[in-house]
């Protein structure tokens, strides 16, 4: 008895290990384990590991299982293909958004070379926004965005901002087209990815944790995960599989539903079979336990191959002790399937982390989740989207001005503006902007509120 205690102890000890992400990657322990666990079940199946970078073309019975699993949806939620028209007027609508953000930071860019640079002469300048143009072609994957950018405005929008985003991707361009731009998902939503792999089918004449339940968490999340609709564009030129790929993500992270299995979650099963002494189910279950902790994180089954996703690398919010995902340069869980990012434990698009400056009044908005909308706000600046989304000003006096934005599903934004008594090196006094309750109605009573003082109390002799 005291030996078989010390043999449980000593797996629960190798799991505790491997629930702390990612872990150690031995592929061909793996890929060994896998065999095993193949023989146990008397199944043959080719054994396969989707890599960084990964295209459909590359994973032929991948491709035709997400086919079959489309083709499903669609006879059993016939209004799918119903919602394909608005989905691609709401992408183009996007795509058009997504340029006049590009533009505007392309003519800011060329201001600020005009002024570093004082040889640019006027010509230089009005080129600049072409110069540019063409530096975020060159900068894209291939030439081919850039001859796809003359031929359509918003494609060359989409591939322009489809490749600054890999550029500031810090797992590079590898994870080009695995760096999905996520919502908060709900299973509703499944039916806007099936939407957009249908899509993408005709146009083509047809995630450090120190548990795996973070991993799990951030896969949930990205269930039907709606990508920034710009890239639609891109995805389409891109061998028309862009949306089939986002839908692809979606069934493999989708545990549990078809054919897709987290090994955390399966390989406990090892643990009440040996204690159970359930030979038969050791068999199975003992390979699976050995595979997770080798670094295999899903399990996807098709007719004739086992596909295995290693294990993510996750980013905690190191400003908090409550643990959620945050990245503020990357991908807050980097993995070979897809990459999610996270603003303080919220899913958002990727651009909303790497390239905040693409985001516009309109993103902020049309977004329907109140969180996501939260840090698009944040990240776009609330002061500048005060001024930009042309608040009304409620209240004016001699401590500064009082302005209100209404926030659609959320408490109202509402600012004082304020004047910094002491000049900057310059001399010009700089305005600040600071945020107050949204019961607050007179410029006095909020100055007074970022004090800690009542209205009447606030009698400043010198303000600073």
């Amino acid at each position: 008895m005291s030996k078989k205690t010390t043999s449980i102890q000593t797996d629960r000890e190798r799991f505790d290990l491997a629930c702390n992400y990612p872990g150690a990657l031995d592929t061909n322990a793996v890929k060994s384990a896998l065999g095993e666990y193949l023989q146990a079940l008397g199944i043959k199946r080719e054994i396969v590991q989707i890599k960084q970078g990964w295209t459909l073309e590359d994973y032929p019975d991948l491709e035709k299982s997400v086919n079959w699993i489309l083709n499903d949806l669609v006879r059993r939620n016939p209004s799918i293909r119903a919602a394909l028209d608005a989905s691609a007027a709401l992408d183009a609508s996007a795509a058009l958004d997504a340029l006049d953000a590009r533009a505007a930071s392309a003519a800011s860019a060329a201001l600020d070379a005009l002024d570093a640079r004082a040889a640019l002469d006027a010509r230089a300048a009005s080129d600049a926004r072409a110069a540019l143009d063409a530096s975020a072609a060159l900068d894209a994957l291939d030439a081919r965005a850039a001859s796809a950018a003359s031929a359509a405005l918003d494609a060359l929008d989409a591939l322009d901002a489809r490749a600054a985003l890999d550029a500031l991707d810090a797992r590079a361009a590898s994870d080009a087209r695995a760096a999905s731009d996520a919502r908060a998902a709900s299973d509703a939503r499944a039916a806007r990815a099936a939407s957009d792999a249908l899509a993408a089918r005709d146009a083509l004449a047809a995630l450090d944790a120190l548990d795996a339940s973070d991993a799990r968490a951030a896969r949930a999340a990205s269930d039907a995960s709606d990508a920034l609709a710009a890239l639609d564009a891109l995805d389409a030129l891109d061998g028309g599989n862009g949306g089939l790929r986002r839908f692809t993500q979606w069934c493999v992270f989708r545990g549990g539903w078809w054919w897709s299995w987290d090994t955390s979650w399966l390989a406990t099963t090892y643990f009440g079979a040996k204690e159970l002494n359930k030979t038969e189910v050791v068999k199975w279950s003992k390979p699976v336990f050995e595979a997770f902790v080798s670094g295999a994180w899903i399990l996807y089954w098709t007719e004739s191959t086992l596909y295995w996703v290693a294990k993510p690398t996750l980013h905690k919010d190191q400003s908090t002790n409550i643990r959620r995902l945050h990245n503020e340069k990357s991908a807050a869980m980097e993995c070979d399937l897809e990459n999610l990012y996270y603003w303080h434990g919220v899913m958002v698009p990727a651009f909303v982390v790497v390239r905040p400056d693409w985001i516009t009044i309109k993103h902020i908005e049309t977004e329907q989740n109140a969180e996501v909308r939260r840090v698009m706000i944040e990240r776009y600046g609330q002061d500048h989207y005060l001024m930009d989304s042309k608040a009304e000003e409620i209240h004016r006096d001699e401590f500064g001005v009082l302005y209100r934005k209404e926030v659609p599903g959320d408490e109202a934004l509402v600012m004082v503006k304020v004047v910094n008594s002491t000049p900057e090196p310059d001399g010009h006094f700089k305005d600040y902007f600071l945020r107050v309750p949204p019961t607050i109605i007179r410029a006095r009573q909020a100055v007074a509120w970022t004090f800690g003082m009542d209205e009447a109390d606030y009698q400043p002799a010198l303000q600073s």
